[in-house]
């Protein structure tokens, strides 16, 4: 079984919380998952690697993510709120 989000060598990564919501980049190649505890993460597709893990709502669950279509910035909805990251990825 293969895990996107795990350390090289498909093991899961410590402490990782449920994924609530993922998208894809305009061009495939990064994935960006939101979790339960207000965690995203930005992974490159092809290796599998974690790029970027940033927690921008501690505590609080990632309800929605979209990337802008250059994939320079993200947003994030948590709760009613809705907040724009650069995302650091180009």
């Amino acid at each position: 079984q293969q895990y996107l989000i795990a350390n090289p060598g498909g093991t899961p990564i410590p402490g990782a919380a449920p994924i609530l919501s993922c998208v894809f980049s305009s061009d495939g190649h990064r994935l960006l998952c939101g979790d339960q505890n207000g965690r995203i993460r930005i992974f490159d597709v092809p290796t599998r690697q974690q790029l970027v893990s940033m927690e921008i709502a501690p505590g609080r669950p990632i309800n929605s993510l979209a990337f802008t279509p250059d994939n320079t910035y993200f947003a994030v909805t948590v709760g009613i709120r809705i907040e724009f990251w650069r995302s650091g990825i180009n």
